[in-house]
């Protein structure tokens, strides 16, 4: 988030495109090859980058099927310091159910490029749930591209994690003339 970037990191802390590198650095061949793409990736014809684009299901191999135990709880601290720690992680995750019967597994965690340089992005795409994080690969581009977050179709409910903000932003449009 935007307050997570302007804070710096603690001393000796890792920053999320540090794990995000580290995530790249333990990936074998096979799992390379199924969720690493490259940086224009589906570029074409006037379409933006996958990277770029919002999800509501993982757009390859899910986590539960391409990634180790450590890789997923690597992926969680990734995700973690990208909501600005437990109570944004609590909210994207809707209490850690996912939005989903099988939780972070049946998402996706796909990084574009290499983070070894300085053009990446890393994405997860989940149920109700697009975020990124893009080691500040592009200038203008706040977090890399659009974030996702949707739940309840009818909008405004107070059962969306995020009703607060709707509420504080339509009190806001409201006082304009």
């Amino acid at each position: 988030s935007a307050l997570a970037q302007d804070r710096p990191p603690a001393r000796g802390a890792a920053t999320t495109e540090d794990l995000v590198r580290d995530l790249y650095a333990g990936l074998n061949s096979w799992q390379r090859g199924h969720v690493v793409y490259p940086w224009n990736h589906g570029a074409a014809e006037g379409r933006p980058p996958v990277r770029m684009r919002t999800y509501n299901t993982c757009i390859g191999k899910a986590i539960g099927e391409t990634y180790t135990r450590s890789q997923r709880e690597l992926i969680e601290r990734i995700l973690r310091s990208l909501s600005s720690g437990e109570e944004g992680y609590r909210q994207i995750t809707r209490n850690g159910s996912w939005d989903s019967n099988d939780g972070i597994l049946s998402g996706g965690a796909y990084i574009f490029g290499d983070p070894t340089t300085r053009q990446f992005c890393f994405l997860f795409a989940g149920h109700h749930l697009t975020v990124r994080c893009d080691g500040d690969s592009e200038p203008d581009v706040p977090f890399g591209g659009p974030l996702f977050y949707g739940h309840i179709v009818q909008g405004y409910s107070r059962r969306n994690v995020f009703n607060y903000q709707t509420q504080a932003a339509l009190e806001v449009f409201d006082t304009l003339t």
